[in-house]
């Protein structure tokens, strides 16, 4: 098992070098052209190597080898490292834009659940902030809110009889703390999926199950804040399914 941990690795022959279970950690890589045996299996470090800018065809065919011998974590890590060190090589405005909207959300791929947590933090922190028109807004304010909207052609049962009401309703939400909070998860949690992706399309699902039959809807700020959220939630969802079922930095 060669132990390569911080090796210069640059302008060797690697070419049919048997690489199965090398610790490549904190590596200089770039060798000559030429790829290793295809035996690539268990090489540590990964994450870790370090290239030079416009160096990156080692760490490429190494790349193709893992990819043909069907390790995908470690072809993920591979992936990582050529986009990390590509970043690194462009402009102030390039690296800042490469590492917000691919690094710090899934690792160019390495970490494709990153995403969803991301996802779940918005929610969590925006709940609390949906929280206060709900609960803490002062009454009669119109400076932003969350309404709730009864359709007109909404059914309204009495007892066994059921039938069409012949009106719309709309509430702004006033509840108690615990009311409150639920309301301002659940708006969260549609604000979250309000836009779909492709047939993807969740908040309409989730909308699906409640009981009653009602939307809810913002207005002012809290309708800026909302859109915001439902922006940023559709892209870290696509990212998600791009990075964990694709390769879109190949």
């Amino acid at each position: 098992m060669p132990q390569l941990n911080g090796a210069f690795l640059v302008a060797v022959s690697l070419t049919g070098a048997k690489l199965a279970g090398a610790d490549l950690t904190n590596a200089i890589y770039f060798p000559q052209p030429g790829a290793p045996d295809p035996d690539v299996a268990g090489i540590k470090g990964l994450d870790t190597v370090r290239i030079e800018p416009g160096q990156e065809t080692g760490l490429v065919q190494l790349r193709d080898l893992l990819q043909k011998g069907g390790l995908r974590d470690l072809e993920r890590e591979a992936t990582f490292t050529i986009e990390y060190w590509r970043t690194r090589s462009g402009t102030f405005t390039e690296r800042f834009f490469r590492m917000a909207v691919f690094e710090w959300t899934t690792g160019y791929g390495l970490y494709p659940g990153r995403a969803l947590k991301i996802i779940a933090v918005i929610w969590l922190v925006l709940s609390l902030i949906y929280f206060w028109p709900i609960y803490l807004a002062p009454k009669g304010s119109s400076t932003g809110g969350i309404y709730q909207i009864w359709p007109g052609d909404r059914i309204e049962t009495s007892g066994e009889a059921a039938s069409l009401s012949n009106s719309s309703t709309v509430n702004r939400l006033k509840r108690d703390p615990l009311g409150a909070l639920g309301y301002a998860a659940y708006f969260s949690l549609l604000s979250a999926f309000y836009i779909g992706w492709r047939e993807l399309n969740v908040g309409s699902w989730i909308a699906r199950i409640q009981p009653r039959e009602y939307t809810l809807r913002a207005i002012g700020w809290v309708r800026v804040i909302s859109g915001v959220q439902s922006l940023l939630s559709v892209y870290l969802l696509a990212m998600w399914v791009l990075t964990y079922f694709g390769r879109p930095f190949q």
